[in-house]
């Protein structure tokens, strides 16, 4: 027999529902009726957690409680329908969080119309979320992974990038984001100044990536000159021919040794 049937949420409180220890199969309608029909959100000791869609956000505590099981019962029976032969859940466990991904969830769905869901997540109950779990194949496809940035990225400046790129009408996407990303950590790595780095392109006005910064100085460098100055009165003696008078205070400007070696030479001649 093939096909599908609504089941009203509203059964979930129901104290016929309730009312008496679950049968193995009450138990798995039950965990496919307290699955989370549309991505949402619990509060875990004060913490936001996500929970997506076909996810289960009950620890084994709390499903033991409503099925009026024994914890041990309820590990065995969540075990089994994770085991290779049934494979109908994913449970995620941690030392903080647990999950249960139910596998295939829009097949339980496809037969079901809009108005017979309601939104947002489970809520009344104590629920822990593993957000870093695999949900396994055949699983539904999660949404794109937000882009996890460098912790010593100046989070103002990168925002200030992302506006020039805007202005300069080339918006960024999320992947050219984490391309341009990419060359801002290879350039730090190789030891540029990241405030630099994104500063210079933010001044181009044209540039939209990233590129070792290019340090310009506008002081202009000429050759250091040794003055030759007169030891009286300090003029320049630097256009002055050796032995003739300073021009100003008329002192004799002294001559090198080769110089006067030299002089020597042509007198004896």
């Amino acid at each position: 027999m093939k096909g599908y049937i609504s089941i009203w949420r509203k059964l979930l409180d129901s104290e016929m529902w309730l009312s008496e220890p679950f049968t193995r199969g009450q138990a798995w309608v039950d965990m496919l009726m307290l699955a989370n029909h549309k991505d949402g959100f619990i509060r875990v000791r004060g913490v936001r957690v996500a929970v997506k869609r076909g996810q289960i956000g009950w620890s084994q505590r709390s499903l033991a409680n409503r099925w009026k099981w024994s914890r041990g019962k309820v590990l065995r029976f969540l075990s089994e329908l994770a085991s290779e032969n049934e494979q109908k859940i994913v449970p995620q466990n941690n030392n903080v969080t647990s999950l249960i991904t139910i596998v295939n969830y829009d097949m339980y769905q496809s037969g079901s119309t809009t108005n017979s869901t309601t939104d947002g997540p489970q809520t009344g109950h104590k629920q822990y979320h593993n957000n870093n779990g695999n949900n396994g194949n055949n699983v539904n496809k999660e949404k794109k992974k937000e882009l996890e940035y460098p912790s010593w990225l100046n989070k103002e400046l990168w925002k200030e990038f992302k506006k020039h790129r805007t202005a300069i009408k080339s918006a960024l996407t999320p992947h050219a984001e984490k391309l341009c990303l990419a060359d801002l950590v290879k350039l730090v790595n190789g030891g540029e100044n990241q405030d630099d780095v994104i500063n210079q392109t933010i001044k181009s006005g044209k540039w939209k990536s990233f590129y070792k910064v290019k340090y310009q100085s506008n002081v202009s460098r000429k050759p250091v000159v040794n003055v030759l100055r007169c030891p009286e009165c300090g003029c320049d003696w630097s256009n002055v021919v050796r032995g003739e008078p300073c021009p100003q205070c008329h002192g004799l400007i002294p001559m090198t040794e080769r110089e006067v070696n030299k002089l020597i030479g042509n007198i004896g001649r």
